[in-house]
């Protein structure tokens, strides 16, 4: 099935019948991602399969698949990164309801529920929460992990060599006056 961008939903109408959807999103029509993601006109698929879960809520799961123009963090070359998400929401019909909910890392998330429920958004958001912070190519975090560290200096290894950056410069202007005479 077709998506529109920014196309609303009735989530509770989808639980209650057991639907499906699914379809292709361009990044080019998320506003929020990246610049270099939204500029490569990207597809990614998805799928939200609604039902009522076993405790009686209306809830869904959002699958995401498509591959991302992201830039390698260790080499600047371009990377095609994965995209695979799976996630598992429930609905709840009040703000009230949701601020109710007890911290939990769960494997399903609750979602202010609504007849016309953002799509979109929540698969931006999902797209948004997998981008990796650093991405990089399989090889070269592999060399990166295989080849020996460069240690930085410590703060004391600095001092020991250069007593303070004051006195080298006041060694560099004496020397300066030395051959600059007026």
């Amino acid at each position: 099935m077709a998506f529109e961008a920014n196309r609303n939903v009735n989530v509770y109408e989808l639980a209650r019948r057991g639907d499906e959807l699914g379809g292709e999103l361009q990044t080019t029509d998320l506003s929020r991602l990246p610049s270099e993601v939204r500029a490569s006109a990207a597809s990614v698929r998805y799928r939200l399969c609604a039902a009522i879960d076993e405790r009686g809520r209306p809830a869904a799961t959002v699958t995401l698949a498509g591959n991302l123009p992201l830039i390698c963090d260790l080499c600047g070359d371009a990377i095609a990164w994965p995209l695979q998400v799976t996630r598992h929401y429930f609905f709840v019909a009040s703000e009230v309801a949701l601020h109710a909910l007890p911290i939990d890392v769960a494997e399903e998330e609750g979602l202010l529920g609504s007849e016309e429920f953002d799509l979109t958004s929540l698969i931006e958001d999902d797209i948004i929460l997998a981008l990796p912070v650093a991405p990089r190519h399989p090889s070269c975090q592999a060399e990166r992990d295989a080849g020996p560290s460069i240690a930085r200096p410590s703060l004391a290894d600095n001092r020991v060599r250069h007593k303070s950056s004051f006195a080298a410069l006041a060694t560099w202007s004496v020397g300066r006056n030395k051959t600059h005479k007026n």
